[in-house]
């Protein structure tokens, strides 16, 4: 995981129908499993574009133990705060029913800035993208995921 992937188009290839990718994202998003420091709160939505599936989650905070802690401090309030709203999109791009593969990609499609170039929570964002990313893989254990 690199330090700017928040910042990169995840796209991934895998053998699932298309529902199946987008309820991977969902349940990716929701990170009800287990313990996990950086657990955040995203609003779900679903659509379709271009006649595939859609969604997307917008961000609306730390939650669990970080969540408390960050009540307690002012700057993490202010980040998490200009942080609120951001949003993390996932599309199906292609699917082949021949071989039953399908494309997807995710991104941050709405980001708060700070100082003109920091993402404020970007470590929550970069942790819900490899919870996404973790729940495709359980889907096919044999996709191929890149980063551009």
């Amino acid at each position: 995981m690199g330090i700017l992937d928040h910042r990169r188009t995840w796209h991934f290839t895998l053998a699932a129908p298309p529902d199946e990718c987008i309820n991977a994202f969902l349940g990716g998003l929701a990170g009800k499993k287990g313990f996990q420091l950086l657990r955040s709160q995203w609003e779900p939505h679903r659509g379709t574009a271009h006649g595939l599936p859609t969604a997307s989650g917008t961000y609306r905070g730390r939650s669990g133990a970080i969540g408390a802690v960050t009540s307690m401090s002012r700057r993490a309030t202010e980040e998490q705060e200009a942080a609120i709203g951001s949003v993390l999109s996932f599309q199906v791009t292609g699917h082949d029913s021949n071989s039953g593969r399908t494309r997807c990609s995710m991104a941050m499609t709405r980001t708060g800035r700070v100082f003109l170039f920091f993402t404020p929570d970007a470590r929550f964002f970069r942790a819900a993208m490899n919870r996404v990313a973790h729940q495709l893989r359980a889907v096919d254990a044999n996709l191929t995921m890149t980063k551009s």
